[in-house]
């Protein structure tokens, strides 16, 4: 594999690089006194394209997310501000669609419409009911925010002196790259859809008209990229059972609509091993595992997610909850420790389900708490450091989704943990292909197999705990964030 700092000198020779996304690498808070003050923000696209080499000169636009966003740019004309702080050494662009407007793009298409779809989170006989809301929603919202991105991006080709290169990202910009194409028919265009690709028939519970233009759009990509082969295959499938005049090349995952070829292919995501071995030593998370080691028993179940339905959490309390009474020998010597993110509280679903998740956790506390042991201790905060401390020490990591386009605590945990602990993982996981090895799987619906592989891994020997997580360690360790990258650029350089 070529070198991700080789390979990103030889991107931005050839191309001016353009990336996209609804949520950017910085923004923008007010201080007390009035002062802008920017702040490095974290989520997956943010946090994948850190791995790039200092200095690497590129462009990112995004969403405009507060005021103290919008007011960053200033009433002079302003359209890029560059090197904006010292963790982030490009340029950023900010689009400021209307508050009503971001608020039919974001609140009614992206979550819950297309955000559901692709995690198969619908109740099909109840929802979604696709009324006259949704299809302003999706007319004068997703679209309308969509060509804006659209806008943003000309104005910095326009104002660049090479030839573009765009990669955008994600559900929420599925509009933009039939636009570009439209516009700029040089362009050289990457779509990368982090999330999973549903098979097509359930695509078909959404209008004919939305389907249509999303998948035209990503057609006239040079590149769609996706987490896992079966993704890919179920976007190929998606347009082969579409009305679309398209040719389909299945052995080269291709798709070819009025003589433009899109090419699909497969980027598994993965991390940045040495920089979450450096956080999981730093004195601060060091502090909160000794503090939550004086709160763990002497066996510690640990699971850390958002709370949201298709991270399966209230199926693993569920789980536990058989493991403890099937299991009486491991009652006050285990621990499951959750750690639990809030995630879009404003939607109904999910203020439900994290009431379920505390009902969950009540019951079992409840029915098995002594005077010296809780059975669950449940920290609903977005604390990644404390996350991190507590994945340096779980015997079980249970990762049991639903679905999903990557893990990445799957994937940092068998690097910073220090007891060897075992891997339960849902089969469903968009991390299970590359993980499978070394983890005991399960079905994300099978509470006693999960309450069994719980039990499994707690009981297999020390060597074999050693081995499966060397195992996870060299598989996480080939599939890194700097080869997700250097993939990527290396096939697009050969366009």
């Amino acid at each position: 594999m070529a070198d991700l700092a080789q390979l990103c000198i030889d991107i931005t020779e050839r191309y001016s690089l353009i990336v996209a996304s609804n949520r950017g690498p910085v923004e923008y808070r007010s201080a007390e006194n009035g002062e802008l003050i920017p702040r490095h923000t974290s989520g997956g696209v943010v946090n994948a394209f850190g791995a790039l080499p200092t200095g690497t000169d590129f462009t990112w636009v995004s969403s405009a997310l507060g005021e103290a966003d919008r007011r960053a740019l200033g009433t002079d004309g302003m359209s890029k501000i560059s090197h904006p702080m010292p963790q982030f050494s490009g340029g950023i662009r900010f689009v400021k669609p209307s508050r009503r407007v971001y608020h039919k793009y974001y609140n009614i298409i992206c979550n819950p419409l297309l955000w559901f779809l692709h995690h198969y989170m619908w109740n099909t006989p109840y929802s979604p009911n696709i009324d006259s809301t949704v299809h302003d929603a999706w007319a004068s919202g997703y679209r309308q925010v969509n060509e804006s991105f659209v806008s943003e991006i000309v104005d910095e080709i326009d104002n660049s002196p090479k030839s573009p290169l765009v990669m955008l990202h994600d559900y929420h910009l599925y509009l933009c790259s039939g636009r570009l194409r439209d516009l700029r028919p040089d362009v050289v265009i990457q779509h990368y859809i982090h999330v999973p690709w549903p098979e097509a028939r359930y695509w078909n519970l959404l209008p004919s008209e939305i389907i249509t233009e999303i998948l035209v759009s990503l057609c006239k990509s040079d590149v769609v990229g996706f987490q896992t082969s079966s993704d890919s295959r179920n976007f190929l499938a998606t347009i082969e059972l579409s009305d679309l005049a398209a040719t389909i090349d299945w052995k080269d995952q291709s798709v070819t609509i009025d003589g433009h070829r899109c090419n699909v292919k497969v980027y598994p995501m993965g991390i940045n091993t040495a920089e979450v071995m450096a956080i999981s030593q730093s004195r601060r998370v060091l502090e909160r595992q000794t503090s939550l080691l004086e709160l763990s028993s002497e066996i510690a179940v640990v699971r850390i997610d958002r709370a949201e339905p298709s991270k399966n959490v209230v199926r693993s309390l569920k789980a536990y909850e058989i493991l403890l009474r099937d299991h009486e020998e491991l009652r006050t010597r285990v621990t499951f420790l959750a750690f639990i993110v809030p995630s879009r509280s404003h939607i109904r679903q999910y203020q439900r389900y994290v009431e379920e998740i505390h009902q969950e956790i009540n019951r079992i506390n409840t029915t098995y708490q002594t005077s010296g042991w809780t059975p669950v201790l449940a920290f609903v905060e977005n604390n990644y450091l404390q996350a991190v401390a507590a994945m340096t020490f779980y015997d079980v990591l249970l990762v049991n989704t639903i679905t999903e386009g990557t893990n990445l605590i799957a994937l940092e945990g068998p690097i910073v943990n220090q007891r060897d602990g075992v891997t339960v993982l849902s089969t469903t996981s968009g991390v299970y292909p590359r993980l499978k090895e070394g983890v005991i799987s399960v079905s994300p619906t099978d509470l006693q197999g999960t309450s069994e592989a719980i039990a499994q891994a707690i009981a297999l020997s020390p060597p074999q705990k050693e081995a499966k997580q060397r195992l996870l360690r060299d598989v996480i360790e080939r599939t890194s964030l700097a080869n997700w990258l250097s993939d990527q650029f290396t096939d697009l350089l050969n366009i």
